[in-house]
């Protein structure tokens, strides 16, 4: 993360139990981090972390400033820049890894619903035109409704992303 001009202070990463596939991703300086557009010519989104699950490499990647396709209309990138994107990319080397996968936004909240995107997917699946490596979406979540503190989902400046893996 050095390279991307994050502290290690801003994005730690802990493994909540490596066995069953969990993984958080605890960054503690939500605001500090980059608030760029990023299209799908971009190699990466400028904030990430890479960690084991499952004894796999698996990596969460988070474009506060939203994602679109190269191919996405105007009007299309300008309401995507509305969110914040979340990924979870397969960097293992495993062919045809079946999976049931979701990826939240943690409520900090007592009582309150965290975002989950849920799915089950084969990893590594080689393909017409590729291999599946990722998961996610570009409208996870809206941005005003993460920063309003109310909802929970950012509560000091801390963001908790989780993703299971099993």
């Amino acid at each position: 993360m050095a390279e991307l001009g994050i502290t290690k202070e801003v994005c730690k990463s802990t493994y909540a139990n490596k066995k069953t596939g969990i993984i958080e991703w605890e960054i503690s300086e939500w605001c500090s981090l980059p608030s760029v557009h990023v299209t799908s010519t971009s190699t990466i989104c400028p904030t990430s972390a890479v960690m084991q699950a499952c004894g796999e490499p698996w990596q969460l990647e988070v474009c506060r400033g939203g994602y679109s396709k190269a191919t996405d209309s105007e009007a299309e990138v300008e309401r995507k820049k509305e969110y914040v994107a979340i990924f979870l990319h397969f960097k293992g080397s495993s062919e045809a890894l079946k999976t049931k996968c979701s990826i939240a936004i943690v409520n900090q909240l007592p009582g309150k619903q965290d975002i989950v995107l849920k799915d089950e997917r084969t990893f590594g699946q080689r393909r017409e035109g590729g291999v599946t490596t990722n998961y996610g979406s570009p409208r996870f979540i809206k941005r005003s409704d993460l920063l309003d503190e109310s909802n929970g989902f950012k509560v000091n400046d801390r963001v908790v992303i989780r993703a299971d893996i099993t």
